[in-house]
């Protein structure tokens, strides 16, 4: 028995070409059950509470900021997380230091398996910069130091 008979069938009974549209479509719709399904559509998962941690984070600023320490406009400004409502920033206090402003943030970060700190997808570490946005202003700045406030936490 030959592959195909004189008709174009396959073993006789199915046609080569509807074999190919078949196919074709079948693909098609395996590629857009992938691409509306997509993992990265779904929300990240809430932290677990043992991950989350607290840090209390100095942010360096631009010198030309430097009339953000003078105001009161610092004075118990926070940023709220967008789903949950939940304070993830709050400003502590500024002061001057060699003519540049430095604003001491407590936020709530995380810590991943290995101990590292992470806020905002990063790193927490001196020399990232960071930008965090209030209720009363934007900051953007430097870290320049960052100590955890969790003891049990290395």
């Amino acid at each position: 028995m030959a592959w195909l008979d004189r008709h174009g069938r396959l073993f006789g009974r199915l046609n080569v070409v509807d074999l190919a549209v078949v196919c074709f479509v079948g693909v098609l719709v395996c590629v857009g059950y992938v691409r509306l399904t997509a993992s990265y559509r779904v929300a990240p998962p809430y932290a677990v509470s043992d991950a989350v941690c607290g840090a209390e984070v100095l942010l360096q600023l631009p010198q030309a900021q430097s009339w953000l320490c003078e105001g009161a406009l610092l004075t118990d400004a926070v940023e709220r997380d967008g789903r949950t409502g939940a304070v993830r920033v709050q400003v502590v206090g500024c002061q001057l230091e060699g003519g540049y402003p430095c604003v001491r943030l407590q936020v709530q970060a995380l810590r991943d398996g290995t101990g590292r700190v992470l806020f905002k997808n990063g790193r927490l570490v001196p020399g990232r910069t960071l930008r965090v946005e209030t209720e009363r202003c934007i900051l953007e700045g430097v870290v320049k130091s960052c100590v955890l406030l969790d003891k049990g936490a290395e």
